[in-house]
């Protein structure tokens, strides 16, 4: 499941040369299980997290999104694991 929300648009935000255009929070989660029919090998695995994006304008044409997130993910029975996220990209 995913919600993505709409965009939060800036009118002032930066200075001619660099200046955000909007920015958009995303909020997902996932689930899965394996091996349905068997319960000795049935593994149940989810996971969640959120992800930021935010569009900036670089020296007046360069269109550019930085993303940042975060998810954690749990096997049934099992300790929790989480990463991080970071994405620049120049378009």
């Amino acid at each position: 499941m995913e919600w993505v929300s709409p965009p939060l648009r800036f009118r002032r935000v930066g200075i001619p040369s660099c200046y955000l255009r909007w920015a958009a929070l995303s909020l997902f989660t996932t689930g899965l299980v394996t091996n349905v029919r068997d319960a000795a090998l049935r593994r149940t695995l989810l996971s969640a997290g959120a992800q930021l994006d935010v569009r900036l304008i670089m020296l007046s044409h360069l269109e550019s999104t930085v993303s940042t997130g975060f998810a954690v993910a749990a096997e049934r029975g099992g300790p929790p694991h989480s990463t991080f996220m970071f994405s620049f990209k120049i378009m």
